[in-house]
């Protein structure tokens, strides 16, 4: 049986990303239909509750669902080891998943292939004035600078951590960095930031 979009955003869960996810999921296949991609996410799982995941995003376990459906595939990294075996529970060790534990700077450094969705959403901060923050938004930046020559030219990167003003938050110094680029905000919405390049 062919599965189509309205089937895997039927079955994903209700998350508190919930809107901004069907929009990536929605991009993703507008890009690449159901043909395999590689997904790579910063910063996973960090709480198995169920009712977490509305102040999160569980982001890998949607992308799980899409990589399911299209057989493709996800990268989840974090620097903490307790979090990717947290991860591996939730997903229950997902052979469409490899868990990496190390810091996101220095796997996206040497990532050999090319990526067609970006997740960034590692080095946790606090509200806006938490002198993390900063810091938060440095280790983004270098993130993407670590990533941005395995990006597809059809590429999505999603952000997340950005408030409605974008001078706040981890994605200060990001989505300036891919503004100048000449890429595009597709959405911003729940915190997230959407980009990718023109489409011709």
């Amino acid at each position: 049986m062919t599965c189509t979009l309205d089937d895997v955003l039927e079955i994903k869960p209700r998350t508190g990303r919930h809107e901004s996810q069907i929009r990536t999921l929605q991009e993703l296949h507008a890009r690449y239909r159901f043909r395999p991609i590689r997904i790579v996410e910063t910063g996973t799982i960090r709480n198995d509750h169920t009712n977490y995941r509305m102040g999160d995003g569980w982001a890998t376990w949607t992308w799980l669902l899409w990589a399911k459906a299209s057989k493709s595939h996800v990268w989840t990294c974090d620097i903490d080891p307790a979090a990717i075996a947290l991860c591996r529970k939730v997903t229950k060790d997902s052979p469409f998943i490899d868990y990496v534990v190390s810091d996101s700077v220095a796997f996206l450094r040497d990532f050999q292939e090319t990526i067609h969705l970006l997740y960034l959403d590692s080095f946790d901060a606090g509200p806006p004035g938490d002198p993390r923050v900063k810091e938060a938004c440095q280790h983004q930046l270098r993130e993407i600078e670590a990533a941005y020559d395995k990006l597809d030219d059809d590429a999505l990167v999603v952000l997340d951590d950005v408030p409605n003003d974008l001078r706040n938050g981890k994605g200060e110094l990001s989505v300036p960095f891919l503004l100048e680029r000449g890429w595009e905000i597709l959405s911003h919405q729940e915190t997230q930031v959407i980009l990718s390049r023109p489409r011709s």
